[in-house]
C-alpha cells in the first residue's frame, strides 16, 4: 500500500507555492480555508482533505498526480494515471452525490409553484397587462429562483466535504453556483438547514411573486412604476441570503458541540432596515404628488415632473401614463399642449371622486385649457404614439 510522507508532501507543496509566488494566506483563500491548515500541511503535520487535493493541485499549478507523489512527473507518466487518480477521489468522498429520496419531490413541488406562477402571469394578461411589462418587472426575479431552486432541489450534494467541519469556511461552489457569505461558516451540521431554505424561497418565490406584484400594482401602483425595480433586488436577493444567514448562524454547531449564545440583533437589523426601504417606497406615491403611474410599452421617452408641470416625449409610446396633480387642491385651469408625428394621444381628467371632467382623443398637435376644481387624476394614452406632452396648472 502506497503512504505518502506528510514530510515529502510538506516540502513539496511549500516549494510549489512560492514558485507561484504566493504567501500561505493567499493559498488559503483561494482553497477558502484558514491559512493555519496550509501551515501544517507545510510542516508535515497534517495532510489535506482528500476533497482539497483536486483545487489544490490546481492551485499550484501540478496533477493531482504529481501532488500524491511529491515530485514532478513527464506529461506522459502524468497522462496514464491522473484520471485514474481524479476517479478514485472523487469515489471517496463519501457519497456527495448520493441519491436522495426526496430529491425528485422536491423537484415536482418546485415544478408546481413554477406552473402556479405561469398562471398567475397569463390571468395577469388576460386582466389586461402587457407581456412586456411583465417580463420588466417579473422575469429577472422567477428565472433566478427557478435556476437556484433547481439546483437545491434536485442537484445539491447531500452532505459537504469533511474539511468542511474541521475548517472554518464561509464560501460554497459546486457548478455555476458560488455562494461566499462572511459570517456564515457552512458545514454538515448548517447545510441540511440552508438547503431547505433555499428550497422554501424558491418555491414560495415562483407562486408569489406574481401575486405580490398584482396586489401592489392596485394598491400602490406608483410605488410599482418606480419602487419595484428597488424592491425587486431586495425581494430576490434578500429572500435569499437573509434564510441563509439566519439558518446558518443558528445551526452552524453540532448538537454535541458547545454553542456560544447566538444573537438575533444583526437578523433584525437587517429585516428591520428593510421594512422601512420598502415602507419608504410605498409611502413615496402619496408625497408631493409628483409621481406618475400607467402600464404599456415605451420607448425612448423622457419624462420630468413637477409640483406645476408634466413634461414627457416618446419615440413610440403604447399604454397610458397618469398622475395627480395640482395637490394644493385650490381651483385653477390645466393647460396642455400635445404634439404627435405618428399615432395619437387621449387626454383624460377626473375629479377625486372618479367623475369626468373632460377627456379627448388628439392627432397632430392641440392646445386646450381645462378649467379644474382642486386636486385631479391626469391620465395620458398613446396609441402607437409618437410625439410629448407639456401639460401645467
Amino acid at each position: 500500500m502506497y503512504e505518502i510522507s506528510k514530510e515529502a508532501f510538506g516540502s513539496f507543496v511549500s516549494a510549489l507555492r512560492k514558485e507561484k509566488g504566493l504567501t500561505q494566506k493567499e493559498l488559503a483563500e483561494q482553497l477558502y480555508i484558514s491559512n493555519k491548515a496550509v501551515s501544517k500541511w507545510e510542516t508535515g503535520t497534517t495532510l489535506p482533505d482528500t476533497a482539497l487535493l483536486m483545487p489544490l493541485a490546481e492551485a499550484l499549478g501540478v496533477t493531482v498526480t504529481e501532488l500524491l507523489k511529491c515530485q514532478r512527473l513527464t506529461q506522459e507518466e502524468s497522462r496514464q494515471s491522473e484520471e485514474l487518480v481524479k476517479t478514485v477521489i472523487q469515489l471517496s468522498e463519501g457519497g456527495l452525490q448520493k441519491y436522495r429520496p426526496d430529491r425528485w419531490k422536491r423537484g415536482i413541488q418546485l415544478l408546481l409553484s413554477a406552473i402556479i406562477g405561469a398562471l398567475e402571469i397569463w390571468l395577469m394578461l388576460l386582466y389586461g397587462y402587457t407581456w412586456d411589462e411583465l417580463s420588466v418587472a417579473l422575469l429577472t426575479m422567477m428565472v433566478l429562483m427557478a435556476l437556484f431552486g433547481t439546483y437545491f432541489c434536485v442537484f445539491a450534494k447531500e452532505r459537504l466535504p469533511d474539511y468542511y467541519d474541521s475548517n472554518r469556511v464561509s464560501a460554497f461552489a459546486d457548478g455555476f453556483l458560488r455562494m461566499n457569505i462572511p459570517g456564515v461558516y457552512f458545514n454538515n451540521s448548517n447545510w441540511p438547514y440552508i438547503v431547505r431554505a433555499m428550497q422554501l424561497w424558491a418555491m414560495i418565490g415562483l407562486a408569489g411573486c406574481p401575486a405580490l406584484y398584482f396586489l401592489c400594482r392596485k394598491l400602490f401602483p406608483g410605488f410599482v412604476t418606480y419602487g419595484w425595480t428597488y424592491v425587486m433586488p431586495l425581494i430576490t436577493l434578500g429572500g435569499m441570503f437573509l434564510p441563509v444567514v439566519v439558518v446558518g448562524r443558528k445551526y452552524e454547531f453540532a448538537p454535541d458541540t458547545p454553542r456560544p449564545a447566538y444573537s438575533g440583533r444583526q437578523d433584525r437589523i437587517i429585516f428591520g432596515v428593510t421594512a422601512v426601504l420598502i415602507l419608504s417606497l410605498a409611502l413615496f406615491p402619496a408625497l408631493g404628488g409628483l409621481w406618475s403611474s400607467g402600464s404599456g410599452s415605451r420607448v425612448g421617452w423622457h419624462e420630468s415632473k413637477t409640483l406645476e408641470s408634466w413634461n414627457a416625449g416618446y419615440s413610440y409610446f403604447q399604454g397610458y401614463r397618469q398622475r395627480s396633480v395640482n395637490v394644493q387642491g385650490d381651483p385653477t385651469t390645466l393647460h396642455a399642449e400635445l404634439r404627435t408625428e405618428a399615432g395619437a394621444f387621449t387626454l383624460r381628467v377626473t375629479d377625486q371622486q372618479g367623475a369626468l371632467l373632460y377627456e379627448e382623443r388628439f392627432t397632430g398637435s392641440a392646445t386646450v385649457d381645462v378649467p379644474i376644481p382642486g386636486k385631479v387624476q391626469v391620465r395620458v394614452t398613446g396609441e402607437k404614439a409618437k410625439g410629448s406632452f407639456s401639460i401645467g396648472w
